[in-house]
Order: structure tokens, then C-alpha cells, then sequence
């Protein structure tokens, strides 16, 4: 099977038909170097690496979250009033103000943190996805260039629905 002529980006073989195309084609992507289409996705390296910091955000949230929470639980776990064993009479053990400063600093730090996670989430999926958008297009773009330059006799060899369906799916 002959490759693509003129080097560059995807290219298609040529040379079968229909029959035995899948095992033909499994050959063709199991040739494919992960290490090529890393180097055929260089432009999209800042998008990726802004989606991977997104994500360690993101992934920091939830602890961040369940700490404010056991922050919260001891913040009340303390009961309000003690009994005083010489007079027997419930007195309050409670400071007000720093339960209400402690309470309102909770609360603070649980919108901070709410608010960067929608915003890291929201640049996480920005990211990746434009990024894939990006690099599918530059390849069908490239497979479709390597159809175009193939010879006319590749195209009787080749079935039309065969290549619509690889600009479509792969």
C-alpha cells in the first residue's frame, strides 16, 4: 500500500478496495506514532497545560471544602452552657462575637472558594475543548489535503463512501 504523497500531515493508502479494508485500515492506525501526533498538536501546548492547571484547581476544591466543613462542625460542636457543679445553676461558656466572626470567616471562605471553583472549572472546560477543537480540524484538514492530492486512479480503487465516512468520524 502506498502512503500519501508529499509527506506532511495524515495520509490515507491507497491500493484496495472495500474488501479487507478494515484489516488494512487497523495496519494503517496501529502505524500511527503517538510521539507524531503530539508534535502535530504543538500549538495547542498552552491550551493544555492552562487545562491541566484548571484541573489541579479544580481537584484542590473538595478538600478545600470538607476542611471548611470540619471547620464548621467543631465550630459548633462546643456546647453553649455548663453547668456549675457548686451553684447548679447553666451558665453560658459561649463568646458571642467569636462565634459570629468565626461563623461569618466560614462562610467567607466557603465563597471563595465556591466562586474559583466555577471559575477554574469553567477555564478547565474551556480549555481542553478548544484545544481538541483545534487539532481535529488542523487533521481532517490535512486528510482531506492528502485525498486531494491523490492520483485519479486512487479514487476507482477507493470507495467514495469510504472516505466521506473517514472525514466524518475520523
Amino acid at each position: 500500500a502506498a502512503a500519501s504523497k508529499g509527506g506532511g500531515g495524515v495520509g490515507f493508502a491507497g491500493g484496495r478496495s472495500d474488501q479487507g479494508g478494515s484489516q488494512h485500515r487497523e495496519k494503517d492506525l496501529n502505524r500511527t506514532s503517538l510521539l507524531r501526533l503530539w508534535a502535530m498538536s504543538r500549538p495547542e501546548y498552552g491550551l493544555y497545560v492552562l487545562g491541566c492547571v484548571a484541573t489541579l484547581v479544580v481537584a484542590g476544591v473538595g478538600p478545600l471544602l470538607f476542611m471548611n466543613l470540619t471547620q464548621t462542625i467543631v465550630l459548633f460542636d462546643n456546647p453553649p452552657v455548663v453547668l456549675d457543679l457548686a451553684t447548679g445553676i447553666w451558665e453560658p461558656a459561649f463568646d458571642a462575637d467569636v462565634l459570629a466572626s468565626s461563623a461569618c470567616m466560614v462562610c467567607l471562605t466557603m465563597l471563595v472558594v465556591g466562586a474559583c471553583s466555577i471559575v477554574a472549572t469553567t477555564v478547565q472546560q474551556w480549555a481542553l475543548h478548544k484545544a481538541g477543537e483545534r487539532f481535529t480540524t488542523r487533521l481532517r484538514v490535512a486528510a482531506l489535503e492528502s485525498i486531494l492530492r491523490q492520483d485519479m486512479t486512487w479514487f476507482d480503487l477507493t470507495a467514495s463512501g469510504t472516505l466521506v465516512h473517514t472525514l466524518a468520524v475520523d
